[in-house]
C-alpha cells in the first residue's frame, strides 16, 4: 500500500509540475528532434506504414510504440513483430509466432492454436485470460471482463502486425494490466487500388485460401478481406470408422472510410470495419494415458469421436478521427462483437470419476479400455458427454486523446488521456447426456438430459488512464495512472443472484535515458490488476502486483540488442478453475486466492539485417527468456493444477528457459530461405518444488522450421515451408485430461499474387 500510494501521489505531482511548466508558449524549433509515437492502435488506416505515398497524403500518424522505422521511443518493454516477418514465417498458429518474443510463452493444447493459453510474463497463460488481447486496439475477447477466456482469437495469417506490450507500457489497455497486452493490426484501406490472393495446400489435407482487395482515394476508400483454412487432423482416431480431427476456419472482414481533405490543417474521418468469423473443429480435450503417448503419441480415443466445436462470430465498429493540426487528436470508436458457440465434448464417466484420474492411474484399465472403444456392460459406469452452450455480447465506446503541448527550452510533452465505457456479459447452459460403447464410438443410451450449468453474468467497466510522455534533453519520462470500476451481476436458473463492485487505481512510471544515439537505458514500475470474476465469493480479492522492469536499449543500423530484467512482486494471485484445467463441473469458474508470490526473470532479444555487396541480406534473431516463480503463501485448492500448495512451490506452466533463433537470406530479385529453431524448457504441470515426477512435467523440445519463397515476378511468387522439419515428438501437456502431442512435421506450399496500382 505504501508503495501504491507513493506511486499515485508521484505519478499525479509529475503531471500537474510538468503541464504548468509547459503552458508558456514558444516557437517550434527549426528542426524538431525525431517524433515520440504513441502507444495506441493506428488512428487513420491510409496514415498506416509505408501505404502513405500521395503527396497530398498528411504526415504518418501511426499511434502505435513504433515510429515509421520501427524504432522504439516508449519507456518500458514492447515488441512487434511486422508485416515481413510474418511473411517470413507464414504461421497459422499464433503460438508458433509468439514463441518468438521475449517474455511470452504458450501451453500447447490442439496443436493449431485454435484456443490459444498465451502468458507474459509468468502471468497464467490458461485460454489467454489474463492478457489483454485486441485488434486494432479493441478488445476481442468474448467477454473481456466478464468471461475473458480465448476461445475466440483471430488469424494471424491476415494480420500485418503482432505487437506485445509489457511493462508501464501496458498502463493504457487493461482490464489485465500484470502481465501485459497484445494487440493484432489488421490491413489497412490502401491508397489506390491494391489486390491480393494466397493459395496453399499441404499435408493432413491443409487448404489455405486468402485473399484481399482495396481502393483508396483522396475522400474515401474500402477493403475487402476474406480467409479461409481448413485441415484433417494429425490425429489418428481410435475405431473402425476412424474420423476426421482438423478444423474448418474462416473469417471475413470489411472496411470503408469517408474524410475531409487530407491536406487541411484539421482533418476529419469516418470508418466502418464490421467482420464475421465461423470455425467447426473436431477438437477434444481427452488425451492419452503416458504409456499410450509414448508408443503412439498421434493417437485419438474413440471414446472422442463426437467431440466437436462450433462457433460464429460477428463484429461492428464505427469510428472517428479527428486531427487539428498536430497538437489535438483525437480518436474514437463505438463496437460490439457477439459470439456464440457449442462445445460438444466427452467431461466424464458417470458417477464423478474424472478423466484425469482415469488416465493416470493404471488401476483404472477397465475404463480406459472403454475409452479406446472397448464395449460397454451393463455394469460399466456411462460415458457422459457434455454441450457447453454459451453466447457472449460484448459492446462498448471508447476514445483516446493526444495534446502536444508547446515546447519550453528542451522540455518536449505529448498527454494521453483516455477512457471506455463497457458492458459484456455472457449466458451459459451447460447439459450432459449419457452414452455407451457400441463397435468402436460412442451411442446414446437414451438418458435423459442432465442440466449442469444455467448461469448469466456480466459486468459494467468505467475505465480511463492519463500517461504524459515527458522528454527532457536525453530523458523520457512517462507518468501515468489507469482507473478501473467494475460491476459485476450473476444470476443462475434458480434465482440465486451475486452482485459486486470493483475500484482500481493503478499509477505507474518509466523511463527511457538515450545515452548516446544507439545506446539506451529503460526502467519502470506499476500496479498490476486482473478483475475478479462475476460470481465469486466475497472473500476473492483482485489479483494485484507491483511490477518492476530495467534494462538497455542498442538499435544500430544494422544491429538491434535488448536485455531487461522484470520483477513482479503479487499481493494476490488469483487462479481459477477451468475445465481445461481438469476441474469438475461443480468447480467450474471459481477463483481463489493464492496470496503472495514473485516472478521474476530476465528477456533478452538480439537482431541483424546483414546486407552485402550483391542483392543479398542476412536477417538473424535470437530471443531468449528467463523466468522463476515461487508462491509465498500455504493453500488448498481444487485445482488439480495447484492442489496443496507450500510456500516456495513453482507455479505450473512456467518454461524456466525459452529460445528462439532464426536466419535466412534474403534477395529483392529471387525470394528468400529462412531457417527457424524454438527451444522450449519443461514446465511443471502441478504446483511444487524440488525434482518433479515425469508424470507431471512436459517435454522440453526443440522445434526446427524451414521455409523458402520465390519471386517469378513482382506480383507473383512461389512459398513453401516445412514446420517441425525434423518431426520431434513432443508431450506439450496433459491438461485438460491426459497427454497431448506438439504437431508434427508438417508440409505445405503456395502461390501468393500482388497487384499495387495507383
Amino acid at each position: 500500500m505504501h508503495l501504491r500510494c507513493i506511486l499515485s501521489c508521484s505519478s499525479v505531482a509529475l503531471l500537474l509540475a510538468s503541464s504548468a511548466v509547459a503552458q508558456q508558449p514558444t516557437a517550434e524549433p527549426e528542426q524538431a528532434e525525431p517524433e515520440q509515437v504513441e502507444p495506441a492502435p493506428v488512428v487513420s488506416q491510409q496514415w498506416d506504414e509505408a501505404e502513405v505515398d500521395d503527396p497530398a497524403a498528411p504526415a504518418e500518424w501511426n499511434v502505435s510504440v513504433f515510429d515509421a522505422t520501427d524504432t522504439k521511443r516508449v519507456a518500458g518493454s514492447a515488441h512487434k513483430v511486422d508485416a515481413k516477418e510474418l511473411e517470413r514465417f507464414e504461421d497459422d498458429n499464433i503460438h508458433r509466432t509468439l514463441t518468438r518474443v521475449p517474455g511470452v510463452y504458450v501451453r500447447g493444447e490442439d496443436g493449431y492454436g485454435l484456443r490459444p493459453n498465451i502468458g507474459l510474463r509468468g502471468a497464467s497463460s490458461d485460454r489467454s485470460k489474463k492478457v489483454a488481447l485486441m485488434e486494432d486496439g479493441v478488445l476481442f475477447a468474448p467477454a473481456p471482463y466478464a468471461a475473458p477466456a480465448a476461445y475466440y482469437f483471430p488469424m494471424v495469417t491476415r494480420m500485418t502486425a503482432v505487437e506485445v506490450f509489457k511493462g508501464p507500457s501496458s498502463l493504457r489497455y487493461g482490464p489485465n494490466t500484470i502481465g501485459g497486452a497484445i494487440n493484432l493490426t489488421t490491413r489497412p484501406i490502401p491508397w489506390g487500388h491494391k489486390f491480393g490472393a494466397d493459395l496453399a495446400f499441404g499435408s493432413e489435407l491443409y487448404g489455405k485460401a486468402h485473399g484481399y482487395y482495396g481502393f483508396g482515394a483522396d475522400h474515401w476508400g474500402m477493403l475487402v478481406e476474406g480467409v479461409r483454412i481448413r485441415s484433417d487432423g494429425f490425429k489418428t482416431l481410435d475405431g473402425p470408422r476412424g474420423g476426421d480431427t482438423g478444423f474448418d476456419k474462416m473469417e471475413l472482414m470489411a472496411k470503408a472510410r469517408v474524410n475531409t481533405d487530407p491536406g487541411a490543417e484539421m482533418y476529419n474521418e469516418a470508418s466502418i470495419k464490421v467482420g464475421y468469423a465461423r470455425e467447426v473443429s473436431n477438437e477434444t480435450y481427452l488425451g492419452l494415458t503416458d504409456q499410450d503417448f509414448r508408443e503412439s503419441p498421434m493417437r485419438r480415443y474413440a471414446a472422442s469421436a463426437l467431440d466437436n466445436m462450433q462457433w460464429d462470430r460477428v463484429q461492428v465498429e464505427l469510428s472517428h478521427a479527428l486531427s487539428i493540426s498536430d497538437e489535438v487528436r483525437l480518436y474514437s470508436t463505438a463496437y460490439r462483437h457477439d459470439l456464440h458457440r457449442d462445445w460438444f465434448k466427452l467431461n466424464r464417466f458417470d458417477g464423478q470419476v474424472r478423466l484425469e484420474d482415469v488416465l493416470s492411474d493404471s488401476t483404472q484399465a477397465r475404463l480406459q479400455e472403454i475409452l479406446t472403444g472397448a464395449p460397454s456392460t451393463s455394469s460399466d459406469p456411462a460415458l457422459l458427454i457434455g454441450n457447453n452452450d454459451r453466447s457472449f455480447v460484448a459492446m462498448g465506446l471508447q476514445s483516446s486523446l493526444t495534446l502536444k503541448i508547446p515546447r519550453l527550452w528542451r522540455i518536449e510533452q505529448r498527454v494521453q488521456l483516455g477512457a471506455r465505457v463497457h458492458h459484456d456479459q455472457v449466458d451459459r447452459l451447460h447439459t450432459e447426456d449419457s452414452f455407451i460403447m457400441r463397435g468402436g464410438a460412442p451411442v446414446t443410451d437414451g438418458g435423459a438430459t442432465r442440466l449442469l450449468l444455467d448461469n448469466q453474468a456480466s459486468a459494467l467497466a468505467l475505465s480511463s488512464y492519463i500517461i504524459d510522455e515527458i522528454s527532457i534533453w536525453r530523458f523520457m519520462l512517462t507518468p501515468g495512472i489507469r482507473m478501473e470500476y467494475v460491476a459485476t451481476d450473476w444470476e443462475d436458473s434458480t434465482g440465486v443472484r451475486v452482485e459486486g463492485q470493483q475500484r482500481a487505481l493503478l499509477p505507474g512510471i518509466g523511463l527511457l535515458f538515450q545515452a548516446a544515439d544507439e545506446l539506451s537505458f529503460l526502467g519502470g514500475v506499476h500496479q498490476g490488476f486482473s478483475p475478479v470474476a462475476p460470481g465469486q465469493d466475497a472473500a476473492v480479492q483482485p489479483e494485484e502486483a507491483v511490477n518492476y522492469e530495467a534494462g538497455a536499449r542498442l538499435n544500430a543500423e544494422q544491429l538491434g540488442v535488448e536485455v531487461v530484467g522484470f520483477y513482479s512482486d503479487y499481493n494476490n494471485l488469483t487462479p481459477d478453475c477451468t475445465l481445461g484445467q481438469s476441474c469438475t463441473p461443480e468447480d467450474l469458474g471459481t477463483q481463489f486466492n493464492a496470496g503472495e508470490a514473485v516472478i521474476y526473470g530476465l528477456e533478452t532479444m538480439a537482431h541483424a539485417d546483414i546486407h552485402t555487396p550483391i542483392d543479398l541480406r542476412e536477417p538473424l534473431k535470437l530471443t531468449y527468456t528467463l523466468t522463476q516463480t515461487e508462491l509465498l503463501n500455504p493453500f488448498t485448492s481444487e485445482n488439480p493444477a495447484f492442489g496443496d500448495v507450500e510456500p516456495g512451490d513453482e507455479i505450473p506452466y512456467v518454461p524456466t528457459h525459452q529460445l528462439s533463433v532464426s536466419a535466412g537470406l534474403e534477395s529483392e530479385t529471387w525470394g528468400g530461405l529462412v531457417v527457424g529453431a524454438t527451444f522450449m524448457d519443461e514446465m511443471r504441470e502441478v504446483a511444487g518444488q524440488g525434482p518433479a515426477a515425469p508424470t507431471e512435467l512436459t517435454d522440453a523440445h526443440v522445434v526446427f522450421d524451414l521455409g523458402a519463397s520465390l519471386k517469378l515476378t513482382d506480383e507473383l511468387q512461389l512459398y513453401g515451408k516445412i514446420e517441425n522439419l525434423l518431426n520431434n515428438q513432443y508431450l506439450a501437456s496433459r491438461r485438460p485430461f491426459g497427454a497431448r502431442p506438439g504437431r508434427p512435421r508438417f508440409v505445405y506450399a503456395g502461390v501468393k499474387v500482388n497487384i499495387d496500382r495507383p
